[in-house]
């Protein structure tokens, strides 16, 4: 059974969690992204195990994946806009709905290039 959320931490914690999770122990992006999210919201870490968001494997999905798990986390206070490892947030959620999104996609690019 899956442990709570761990309610100490805000988003952009987790966040800086997983970039000290990185540098320590020398993986990948969305490998520390996964596990820190794991030890820190498993309740979420659950909801993307083994799905299209899930970054383990592949860096490739790490900005819907960001955005996802801002969008399901539950604070009391409300914590800024996500921030991608490039800083570039606003951008990089663009990016993630357009790549969820093919006609709507292409406008946003569109827009974005």
């Amino acid at each position: 059974m899956t442990e709570g959320p761990d309610t100490t931490l805000s988003f952009t914690e987790w966040q800086d969690e997983a970039r000290r999770y990185r540098a320590d122990f020398s993986v990948r992006e969305g490998q520390a992204l996964f596990n820190t999210l794991y030890e820190t919201r498993p309740d979420i870490a659950d909801e993307v195990r083994g799905t299209q968001l899930d970054p383990f494997y592949t860096d490739d999905v790490i900005p819907a994946f960001v955005l996802y798990v801002w969008s399901r986390w539950e604070m009391d206070a409300p914590d800024p806009e996500p921030v991608l490892e490039d800083g570039n947030a606003v951008r990089g959620i663009l990016v993630a709905l357009a790549l969820s999104l093919p006609i709507w996609g292409l406008v946003l690019w569109a827009l974005l290039s």
